[in-house]
């Protein structure tokens, strides 16, 4: 049993844990060999954004409230989602399956990267 804490709340409540996990099936589709950061797009507010960057060094169904700094620099993401967000998620990114994956109630849900995306980010820094 997993102790779920809500910053909200302030407060920790059991919950069940479920395993979230990588096999060979999710990476069908990937184009290898590749170095590429992991690249989504998310429904923010009322909008779907792409080329959100999910910041590993540092991850639809669910609603997260988070504050985001906004930053008036030119960038070639629109947005970069880091540790904060992926805790909340008790999501798990991975860079080499090219997804996403995180637990919402009983089954896991999947967030899958897009390497076009990726590499158009990539052209524009160069």
């Amino acid at each position: 049993m997993r102790m779920d804490f809500n910053p909200k709340l302030g407060q920790k409540r059991p919950r069940e844990a479920i395993a979230v996990t990588f096999n060979k099936e999710d990476i069908a589709g990937v184009i290898f060999p590749h170095n590429d950061a992991l690249v989504i797009s998310l429904k923010i507010g009322v909008a779907t954004i792409k080329r959100i960057m999910v910041d590993q060094v540092t991850a639809g169904l669910v609603t997260v409230e988070v504050d985001f700094l906004v930053i008036d620099l030119p960038s070639t993401y629109n947005a970069i989602l880091g540790r904060i967000w992926l805790h909340l998620l008790e999501a798990v990114p991975s860079s080499y399956h090219q997804m996403l994956k995180f637990p919402y109630e009983d089954k896991v849900v999947e967030i899958t990267g897009d390497q076009a995306a990726t590499k158009e980010c990539f052209m524009e820094k160069v």
